[in-house]
């Protein structure tokens, strides 16, 4: 809310030029701090436990889940001593736990990676074979030649600036046979719904970001050195329409 009482005098001041860099967004103007939100997070703890739960929260909305559309089985073998998925960006878990029972006896490891306030906030043991990780998506990627580097509703926290650092870094990671899986909603480009707005307006104040429609993420993604594969849709939409973005590096 506080943001939202700025936004006229920052777009004043900015001749009402659309936000376009992370370091510069509304919430920086409004709560006077160079942080992004996820940095004033970490020194708000009693913020940060509420903001995990919010995440965890609207992952156990979602009806379909990426892997129930996608054929894992079949893309996703591996030997049990490489890396099978990095959720980078992961928050506490939820993801790659549900990944893990749902496919328990797929060889390799999964590592969830998230900054260090969101890592120390995992409360009891993750899965067997399931380990969390401190990470800045911003660093060289410590986890080279991974199988699958997976992003779930990351990007759309970036505006093109920002996102195309974090998928250089993942790009000089890969091994020859390594994927990038991005989970996203997929704004609607005419007509969108008030939930679609809501969370559009929501990027651009807390990030200068935005939510991207079908064609901005694969041009995102071309821009980011890859080429996608396919772009896989659930049976089921739920609230908003959402895709797994399979792409692989140039």
């Amino acid at each position: 809310m506080k943001t939202t009482f700025f936004l006229n005098e920052y777009f004043e001041e900015r001749n009402y030029a659309n936000p376009s860099d992370a370091t510069d967004s509304p919430f920086q103007y409004a709560h006077r701090t160079k942080e992004n939100p996820f940095e004033w997070l970490a020194r708000h703890p009693e913020d940060q436990e509420a903001f995990n739960s919010v995440m965890t929260m609207n992952r156990k909305l979602i009806e379909t889940e990426w892997y129930e559309t996608y054929p894992v089985e079949e893309k996703l073998q591996v030997s049990p001593d490489r890396t099978l998925l990095v959720d980078i960006g992961g928050g506490i878990g939820y993801d790659v736990s549900l990944f893990k029972q749902h496919f328990p006896h797929l060889p390799g490891k999964l590592v969830v990676q998230d900054l260090p306030r969101v890592i120390e906030d995992i409360k009891g043991p993750l899965p067997e074979g399931v380990e969390a990780m401190v990470y800045d998506m911003f660093t060289p990627q410590q986890l080279k030649g991974a199988k699958v580097y997976y992003l779930r509703t990351v990007l759309h926290d970036w505006p093109d600036k920002q996102a195309l650092e974090i998928l250089g870094r993942i790009r000089e990671a890969m091994a020859e046979d390594s994927l990038l899986l991005v989970n996203e909603h997929n704004m609607v480009g005419s007509n969108p719904s008030r939930i679609h707005t809501a969370i559009d307006q929501d990027m651009m104040e807390a990030f200068s970001s935005l939510e991207r429609t079908e064609e901005e993420w694969i041009d995102l993604l071309d821009k980011g050195g890859f080429n996608v594969v396919k772009v896989w849709k659930p049976t089921v939409m739920g609230m908003m329409e959402r895709a797994l973005y399979e792409a692989v590096p140039k």
